[in-house]
C-alpha cells in the first residue's frame, strides 16, 4: 500500500488551505517555463518546449484565476503562439510532437490536444483562427450516425467514447464561439443516438459486458466520464441512468482510497470517477455515500504530489503519451499529471465545500463546472 508523504499529511481534508496549494502547483509549472511566458517542456527531464505543454500551463494557470496577473502583451504573445500552430483545417500540429500515431488516434495528438486547446485559448480571452473543418469533411459521404454505429465498439468501446468525445466538445465549441448551425444539428443528433445505443441492459453503461470484472467496471466507467461532460454542457441528461452510474462508479474505489484497480491509481482513473461522483446530480439514496467516497479520496490524491510541487500521472511509474516525447521518469512530476490531478481537486473541493478560489471554464469539455451538487 503506498506510503503516506509530507504533502498527503499537509493537505488532507482538515489541512487543506488552497493558497499554499495554488503556489506549490504554480511554482511547479514555472520550473518548465523557458524563454518566455509561453514556451513550456514537459517535464523538467525535458528539454524542448512544446504546444501540449502550453496548453496544459494556460490551462492550469487558468483554473487558478492566475491568468489576470498577465499582462495584455503576455497574453497576446501567447495567444498568437498558440495560433501559429493552426492549419485551415481547423487542426493544430507541433511538428516536435509529430509522430506515426499524432494524426491517427484520438487519446493522444492532434484530435486529442484540441478540446484542451479551446479552454487554454478561452483564458487568454481568445479562440481559433479557424472553425474545425476537418470535422464537417468528415460527414460529406456519410450520415453522422453511420460514423457513430462504425465506431469499433465491439473491440475498443473506451477509445470510441474518447473519439466521440472529442468530436462532440468541438462540435459544441463550433455551435457556440463560430455560430455553427450545422454543429447545432450535429451535437443534438450525437447526444440522442448516445442514449438509445450501445449501453448495456445490466449497468445502464455504454460499452460491452461490463460487470464481467472490476477492471471492466473501470473501464465503463472511464467510457461514461468521455460521454458526460457532453450532456452536462448541454443540460440534457433526461433518460440517463444516472442512479446506475453513481453505483458503478462507487465501486471503482479500492479500499486505499482512490478509483484505480490497484492501489496505485492513475490520474485518469482518479478523475473519471471523482468527476462523475461530484458533477452528476446525487439523489438522498447515495448523497452520503458518495460524500464518504470523495472525502476518503481527497485524504489520498496527495500522495501523487512530489515536493517540487507538481504531481504524477502514476506514482511508482514513468509516463508516456503514445509514441510521443511528452514523457517523464519514474515518480517524476510532469505537466499533464499536474494539471489534471489538480482539477480533479478542484472538483472535490467544491463539491465538499472546501474553501477555494479555483475559476473553472466556461468551454465544454475537461475543466466545465456542472453545478449540479450546489
Amino acid at each position: 500500500m503506498p506510503v503516506l508523504n509530507a504533502y498527503e499529511k499537509k493537505y488532507s481534508l482538515a489541512n487543506f488551505q488552497y493558497a499554499s496549494f495554488k503556489k506549490n502547483v504554480l511554482s511547479y509549472i514555472k520550473t518548465n517555463q523557458l524563454k518566455s511566458n509561453y514556451e513550456y517542456k514537459f517535464a523538467n527531464s525535458k528539454k524542448n518546449a512544446d504546444l501540449y505543454s502550453s496548453v496544459y500551463a494556460a490551462m492550469t494557470l487558468g483554473l487558478f484565476d492566475e491568468i489576470k496577473n498577465l499582462t495584455k502583451k503576455e497574453k497576446t504573445n501567447w495567444t498568437n503562439y498558440i495560433l501559429s500552430f493552426q492549419n485551415e483545417n481547423g487542426l493544430f500540429t507541433d511538428e516536435y510532437l509529430k509522430s506515426s500515431l499524432s494524426d491517427k488516434i484520438h487519446y493522444w495528438g492532434w484530435f486529442h490536444l484540441l478540446p484542451h486547446l479551446i479552454i487554454a485559448l478561452d483564458y487568454l480571452d481568445s479562440k481559433p483562427k479557424y472553425d474545425f473543418k476537418f470535422i464537417y469533411k468528415m460527414f460529406e459521404n456519410k450520415t453522422i450516425e453511420e460514423w457513430l454505429e462504425t465506431r469499433s465498439w465491439r473491440e475498443n468501446y473506451l477509445a470510441v467514447s474518447n473519439e466521440i468525445m472529442n468530436i462532440t466538445v468541438l462540435l459544441q465549441y463550433s455551435r457556440d464561439t463560430f455560430n455553427n448551425d450545422l454543429a447545432k444539428e450535429y451535437v443534438k443528433r450525437i447526444l440522442v443516438w448516445l442514449k438509445a445505443n450501445h449501453i448495456d441492459n445490466k449497468t445502464g453503461l455504454w460499452g460491452e459486458k461490463t460487470l464481467r470484472s472490476s477492471l471492466d467496471i473501470s473501464k465503463a466507467v472511464k467510457t461514461a466520464y468521455h460521454f458526460m461532460p457532453m450532456f452536462l454542457y448541454d443540460n440534457d441528461l433526461e433518460k440517463l441512468n444516472i442512479e446506475d452510474f453513481i453505483k458503478y462508479v462507487l465501486q471503482t474505489q479500492n479500499v486505499f482510497g482512490t478509483y484505480g484497480t490497484c492501489y496505485l491509481a492513475d490520474g485518469c482513473e482518479d478523475m473519471d470517477s471523482v468527476y462523475l461522483l461530484t458533477q452528476l446530480p446525487i439523489s438522498k439514496v447515495h448523497s452520503k455515500e458518495v460524500e464518504d467516497s470523495v472525502k476518503l479520496f481527497f485524504n489520498k490524491v496527495f500522495v501523487n504530489m512530489n515536493s517540487d510541487g507538481g504531481f504524477v500521472f502514476k506514482r511508482m511509474a514513468s509516463f508516456q503519451y503514445a509514441d510521443s516525447r511528452l514523457q517523464s521518469n519514474k515518480d517524476e512530476s510532469n505537466m499533464f499529471g499536474t494539471w489534471f490531478r489538480a482539477l480533479s481537486i478542484a472538483y472535490a473541493c467544491e463539491f465538499l465545500k472546501i474553501d477555494n478560489d479555483f475559476s473553472f471554464s466556461k468551454m465544454p469539455g475537461y475543466q466545465f463546472l456542472g453545478n449540479t451538487n450546489k
